[in-house]
């Protein structure tokens, strides 16, 4: 876990493009500065997870029940954004020409190591592995959020499918079965190879 406690910037970024569409750029500007942002956080840096769990919050609160999907889609944008520059290339065909059982391992493996680029001081563990099962204990996203009845760590979950599908499995369905944002212990995340209403 890293000393600092920081949250890597398309945590924020991935969402302001959405945001410019929907709400137009003065309520964007208006959400950053919110998080206590005057400008956009710089793409090579990173940012306190204080200010990316005020800016989380200050979305769901703008949007009402239109941030989910607005935040779900930040998180397909931010997988993406690590297949382009976070991953290589070779490590990527790796990873698919792999029987699933090992690519699933080794990209899980490569989660784990790099767990502190969005979870901050939270703790990303594995609970299970058939189906797959991970836990982010401590997520200071959900911990700062205000209290929900159903599972609200949308980004997160958007990030594990597109990575997982891009790589494993192209049917991969991720989802959230617990959050801490409900009072659960932690956030956990499942994921599965293909939907689960599949009879694949």
């Amino acid at each position: 876990m890293r000393a600092t406690a920081h949250i890597g910037p398309n945590a924020i970024l991935q969402h302001l493009p959405l945001l410019h569409n929907s709400l137009g750029p003065g309520a964007t500007a208006a959400l950053l500065a919110q998080a206590g942002l005057s400008q956009p956080p710089a793409a090579h840096g990173m940012v306190a997870q204080a200010t990316v769990a005020r800016f989380h919050n200050a979305v769901t609160q703008h949007l009402g029940t239109g941030a989910p999907a607005l935040q779900w889609a930040a998180g397909v944008g931010t997988g993406r954004y690590i297949l382009a520059n976070r991953i290589p290339r070779p490590a990527q065909a790796l990873l698919r020409a792999l029987p699933s059982t090992w690519g699933a391992r080794l990209l899980t493996r490569a989660i784990l190591q790099h767990a502190w680029t969005f979870a901050g001081s939270g703790q990303l563990r594995v609970a299970q592995r058939r189906p797959l099962g991970l836990e982010l204990h401590q997520n200071p996203l959900a911990m700062a959020a205000p209290p929900a009845n159903a599972p609200s760590c949308h980004w997160h979950t958007a990030v594990f499918q597109t990575l997982f599908s891009a790589l494993i499995w192209p049917a991969a369905q991720a989802r959230e079965t617990s959050c801490m944002a409900c009072g659960d212990a932690c956030c956990s995340f499942q994921i599965l190879p293909h939907p689960a209403n599949s009879h694949m």
